[in-house]
């Protein structure tokens, strides 16, 4: 056990020196962003202690063979590093697994966090972020608990994030099991989440105004199906307003007129009249008429606010 003065002092000199294993084994780094520092500090250090010694031997050869003179004392020898610090030739996956050694237990048990998970694989590479994303992206499809919504959330966000800065990349993820990508279609793991985190907005009220943000990122087909599958149940005048004019600011042009023609047509032909009940905004259908009558009366207002869209 180390006095904290004394502890500080070997923190410091432990980070200097690149030596990981007493670093790790130092009580003064408590957390698992203070492993990852040290490891990554290590790391370049050697690197860097690599490349000046490689340049110091190409100074030692170029002066013996021109009988020069070294510019500083001591440059003149080779140095003995047999019993310097080991990196791990820039394979940060390796390196950074001596997280699990390290002695402070609060440093393994964050290592576990998942959200850590994806910033080792960040930093690992593409293979690690690809494997990492599937595994969550397979984990949040096939959870049905509302409770997993947040995860939900972050993995939609996560590959959002990467397509935009590695586009492309969503496309070489693999597709869970049972899930076929056909030559005519857009089915990508990407597309998936975002079918999965729209559908989710969509049973929520609060979070209405946030569907046709998400919608827009889908195929157009399926901006069609899923964005007029949820206008069905969107009765307020007020909502009718903003979720209309959402979709013309974010949907390719004149795609609003195939959703709404989508949306008419489903109300229209509903037959599902004994199963009713009255959905959030709704007004109750006008005496002596049925609710399934009032639906196909008030499908025709989604027509009324814009003058292209009248028949």
């Amino acid at each position: 056990t180390l006095f904290p003065s004394i502890a500080y002092e070997a923190a410091i000199m432990s980070l200097l020196s690149n030596r990981v294993d007493c670093a790790l084994a130092n009580p003064v780094f408590q957390s698992w962003e203070d492993g990852v520092h040290a490891i990554l500090s290590a790391e370049r250090g050697i690197i860097e202690d690599d490349v000046l010694r490689s340049h110091n031997l190409a100074r030692i050869e170029a002066v013996g063979g021109t009988r020069g003179h070294f510019p500083y004392p001591g440059t003149e020898f080779e140095g003995d590093d047999e019993n310097g610090p080991l990196g791990s030739g820039g394979d940060l996956g390796d390196a950074l697994q001596k997280l699990e050694t390290a002695t402070t237990n609060r440093v393994r048990v964050e290592g576990e966090d998942p959200f850590r998970g994806g910033m080792i694989s960040f930093l690992v590479g593409s293979n690690a972020l690809k494997e990492y994303i599937e595994e969550c992206a397979f984990a949040s499809l096939g959870a049905g608990n509302e409770d997993e919504a947040f995860f939900l959330r972050f993995i939609t966000h996560l590959i959002l994030y990467v397509d935009t800065a590695l586009p492309g990349f969503s496309f070489q993820l693999a597709l869970p099991a049972g899930v076929v990508a056909e030559e005519d279609s857009s089915a990508s793991l990407r597309e998936l989440l975002l079918l999965k985190y729209t559908d989710y907005l969509a049973s929520r009220r609060e979070l209405w105004s946030h569907v046709a943000v998400y919608t827009s990122l889908l195929s157009p087909e399926n901006i069609i199906d899923v964005y007029s599958s949820f206008l069905v149940h969107v009765h307020s005048d007020q909502e009718r307003q903003m979720t209309l004019q959402q979709a013309r600011q974010l949907f390719p042009k004149g795609l609003d007129y195939y959703v709404l023609r989508s949306v008419v047509r489903e109300m229209i032909m509903s037959d599902d009249d004994e199963n009713w009940h009255r959905e959030a905004g709704e007004d109750l259908p006008p005496a002596g008429v049925s609710p399934k009558d009032a639906r196909m009366m008030r499908s025709v207002f989604w027509l009324c606010y814009y003058p292209e869209h009248r028949p």
